[in-house]
């Protein structure tokens, strides 16, 4: 696991709608080390500037009234305080590893994509790859 800019245990933010992934992966991210905030939504970029999380895992579709990833995701790209953070697309959701226009609007925002059901080595070493070392950080460096 990578330290934080500030020298501490990376700040994940991760947000679904389902209980039993969110319970999962916090469990997960706890035992590896990292500090978790878990949440079903994320309304308002202002959440995200408070809780300074180091990357987020969003969740891509949700049900009801919250709105969907793609959304948040646009908004957070363009909010100067926030837009910078690393985010891994969490989701059942193919297409966005097959839908062209999908493929090219995850690359775009500089997304990393982790498809559910997935092995959790598998999440944990992205992850870990997605997370800036501490003092560094190239907005849209990150990709699929």
């Amino acid at each position: 696991m990578n330290t934080s800019a500030s020298g501490r245990a990376p700040h994940v933010l991760l947000v679904d709608d389902a209980p039993d992934i969110r319970e999962l992966l916090r469990d997960v991210l706890e035992d590896e080390g990292y500090r978790v905030t878990s949440r079903a939504t994320v309304q308002q970029l202002a959440t995200v500037r408070e809780l300074a999380p180091d990357l987020i895992v969003h969740d891509l579709l949700f049900a009801e009234h919250a709105p969907s990833g793609w959304t948040f995701v646009h908004a957070l790209r363009q909010d100067p305080q926030v837009g910078h953070l690393p985010v891994i697309l969490c989701t059942a959701d193919g297409r966005v590893r097959t839908d062209a226009c999908l493929v090219q609007q995850v690359r775009r925002l500089g997304l990393r994509v982790v498809l559910k059901p997935f092995d959790l080595t598998d999440f944990l070493a992205l992850l870990a790859t997605a997370l800036p070392r501490p003092g560094e950080f190239a907005p849209g460096a990150l990709s699929t």
